[in-house]
């Protein structure tokens, strides 16, 4: 796959598995300000790689302003079977978030988003939740146009995956 980050080049389409990881892992590596995430559970993403976290590491190390936010319908397959992310979101709190889209939406959500916006100008989208067949490009335009996706459901969805723990410990 080439490198996602050169703008006007021709988009990558990617087929298998492990092109999709490969473009997800290349998009988070070119962040330089902001990452949105957004699948119906993300059971199909590397998020528990060791690579992974420490491309996330480096991004929040890089600046304080640096932000992740993060769309699912159930948070079940993050809090249960990628403890590097939730090391991440816990340490990294001020800059992650998380939210669980309404169930009036589910459905049309699941169908719809499954992608990664990098910096409003660089999307990994696969086209069907049960596929891995998808698209990596540099299109600020076709970008912008899910960021605004994304925004208008993140406003309608409410807390999830929670980054921070309230209590006091035994």
């Amino acid at each position: 796959m080439s490198e996602l980050v050169i703008p006007g080049m021709p988009p990558d389409h990617f087929e298998t598995r492990a092109a999709f990881h490969e473009a997800v892992l290349q998009g988070l590596a070119s962040a330089q300000r902001e990452i949105l995430l957004a699948d119906g559970t993300f059971t199909h993403w590397a998020l528990n790689r060791p690579d992974v976290e420490a491309i996330l590491r480096t991004f929040f190390h890089a600046s304080r302003v640096n932000r992740l936010r993060l769309l699912t319908t159930a948070d079940n397959h993050l809090l249960c079977d990628t403890p590097r992310l939730a090391r991440v979101a816990r340490d990294f709190s001020h800059a992650f978030a998380a939210r669980i889209t309404p169930a009036s939406i589910n459905e049309a959500f699941t169908l719809k988003f499954s992608l990664l916006v990098v910096d409003r100008s660089r999307l990994v989208r696969r086209f069907h939740p049960d596929q891995m067949r998808g698209i990596a490009e540099f299109d600020p335009l076709e970008a912008e146009a899910w960021v605004d996706r994304f925004e208008s459901v993140w406003h309608e969805s409410g807390p999830g995956l929670a980054t921070t723990t309230i209590g006091l410990s035994a």
